[in-house]
């Protein structure tokens, strides 16, 4: 077993990964880090209400299909009456309804958890973490099209833990605040 870091050492090696190593890097940065030692505005504010937690894939992409895929088979007919029907919107109503489909069943049968908590750990995708070896957290945006955050985790090891929350029903500032709320050590 790795001795345990100081807090100061912990953050020297997280700087030393994620600083800027050239001047480009620094006038253009892809890759933005930034450590936090407090989150005020989260939904979870005390500890009692982070225990036992599961937490699932985000559902926000296929309810949107849903919406989607749901309004045009709604109004379809309404366009369509009185008019001959072409190949086309019959084409796109059966891919609209396979959307719905598979929308449907990946809202109600694609429940995959990938976050859970107990009393003296998380585990996210498999990874157990104990809150109490956790000595930094912090949030690394990869920039590009859309951004991309990830949780930076700093352990007491010396090891840099890299979560990627994008996908989780979880916002990387409440698993932040949830981290802050379990740890015992300072």
């Amino acid at each position: 077993m790795k001795k345990k870091l100081s807090i100061e050492e912990v953050r020297e090696i997280i700087a030393a990964k994620y600083s800027p190593k050239n001047i480009l890097q620094k006038w253009s940065p892809s890759v933005t880090y930034k450590e936090y030692l407090e989150i005020k505005s989260s939904d979870y504010k005390t500890k009692d209400q982070t225990k036992n937690l599961r937490i699932g894939v985000d559902k926000t992409r296929p309810i949107v299909i849903l919406i989607i895929s749901a309004t045009f088979l709604f109004i379809f007919p309404f366009i369509n009456y009185g008019n001959e029907k072409s190949g086309f919107l019959i084409l796109l109503g059966c891919i609209s309804f396979g959307l719905l489909v598979l929308s449907l069943y990946t809202i109600y049968f694609n429940s995959k958890i990938i976050f859970t908590t107990n009393s003296t750990s998380f585990t996210f995708k498999d990874q157990t973490i104990i809150w109490d070896d956790i000595m930094t957290t912090g949030i690394e945006i990869v920039h590009g099209g859309p951004s991309h955050q990830y949780l930076v985790l700093g352990l007491s090891n010396g090891e840099i833990v890299k979560l990627d929350v994008g996908t989780s029903d979880i916002g990387p500032t409440d698993l932040i605040r949830m981290i802050h709320l379990n740890r015992t050590v300072e």
